[in-house]
């Protein structure tokens, strides 16, 4: 956002330009007529709101993340910031401690009559990566890349989900997936029943990052 010049330094502007016409020699009418007309443009971009060239400054952007919760996992060596209101739930493997599983729920109420597009996620961590399985998600291959922040993800699409049987007459709604290694592990994050991100999850993703 820029900030314009308030009225008051341009008045006081004026009237140092009009002090040292005065101090010159040959002092005449002209140099008023100059000041003046350039006082009147200042006042027109001041009132409508513009601002001058050479005399503005730029002001920092607020931050729309401000206020935001951050969820952080030393273990798995990332942290995300989320809404005020969302809920964050864990599920970590019981066994082999290989893997987490971080939901993000915004509490938006789901339609009972048509599925919608909720901003709800799922990330997913891995440890048990191996090569080449950047490459998939559930079997459907990277139809693209995208770079959040300054991180890579691989993006995939499955038109009808993650599994079921078609012959079963079920409806299936698509599924939008990103994946990314990072020191040794497989990031995975799910978004249900849409083809790409919505403003809001590019808002939280951009506060993604590895803190290992």
């Amino acid at each position: 956002m820029k900030s314009s010049v308030g009225p008051q330094l341009l008045i006081r502007k004026m009237k140092q330009l009009f002090q040292q016409f005065q101090n010159q020699k040959g002092f005449a009418i002209i140099p008023l007529i100059v000041i003046l007309a350039l006082a009147g443009i200042g006042v027109y971009w001041f009132t409508s709101g513009r601002t001058i060239p050479g005399v503005s400054w730029l002001m920092p952007t607020p931050d729309p993340t401000a206020g935001w919760q951050t969820y952080r996992n030393e273990q798995y060596g990332f942290e995300v910031k989320y809404p005020e209101g969302w809920q964050i739930n864990e599920n970590n493997s019981p066994l082999t401690s290989q893997w987490v599983q971080v939901f993000l729920n915004s509490n938006q109420l789901q339609s009972q009559k048509e599925p919608q597009v909720l901003d709800d996620f799922e990330i997913k961590v891995s440890k048990e990566y191996k090569p080449g399985w950047e490459n998939y998600f559930f079997d459907h291959s990277s139809n693209g890349e995208i770079t959040i922040n300054n991180v890579y993800w691989k993006t995939f699409l499955l038109p009808t989900g993650t599994g079921g049987d078609a012959a079963s007459g079920q409806t299936f709604l698509p599924v939008f997936g990103l994946q990314s290694v990072h020191n040794n592990s497989l990031f995975s994050i799910k978004f249900f029943n849409q083809t790409n991100l919505t403003s809001l999850q590019n808002q939280i993703l951009a506060t993604f990052k590895f803190i290992k």
